[in-house]
């Protein structure tokens, strides 16, 4: 189900068999191995994960695509967790009108306008590179931004430097 951590039309007996071989991001190996610090590892982790499904989901970006007349929209993201399925509802109703492909290294959402399917990896150059918008986008941004008022600072407050590269 979204937003499980379990791929969709998995079964109670593959959801438990999944159970075993989660993968959890510890941030520090300085940790103490008591409870206290496994607390605060997890919450941590709980905080990590959460994030990275917030700026999935503010710095996706679609590019279209022309599939036989069809409109379709594919966007690229590398997520620092397993969060493909758990920030997939965000997506399904926010562009439920859309036919939208979402690639990732850690896994793949496809919409079609009625059903959410789940796929495989993917890798950068599987994903478009500039569509007839980013023009336009370019030409907006250049005739607004001032580079005397640049605050670097506040900019990678905002969006850290790793997004950069999903950006163009």
């Amino acid at each position: 189900t979204i937003g499980s951590g379990v791929p969709a039309g998995t079964t109670n007996d593959d959801q438990a068999a999944s159970k075993e071989n989660v993968k959890v991001y510890v941030p520090s190996k300085d940790f103490a191995i008591g409870t206290a610090g496994a607390k605060i590892a997890g919450s941590m982790t709980a905080q990590s994960v959460k994030r990275d499904i917030h700026k999935m989901h503010a710095f996706l970006r679609f590019r279209q695509m022309d599939q036989g007349g069809d409109e379709h929209f594919v966007g690229w993201f590398e997520p620092q967790h397993y969060i493909v399925e758990a920030a997939a509802q965000f997506f399904v109703d926010r562009f439920t009108s859309m036919v939208w492909t979402i690639l990732t290294p850690k896994g793949s959402l496809h919409w079609d306008g009625q059903e959410l399917r789940c796929g495989p990896p993917a890798v950068r150059s599987d994903a478009p590179g500039a569509d007839a918008f980013e023009s336009g986008w370019r030409t907006y941004y250049e005739s607004t931004f001032n580079p005397a008022r640049t605050n670097l600072q506040v900019m990678r407050q905002h969006m850290p430097k790793k997004y950069w590269n999903n950006m163009h």
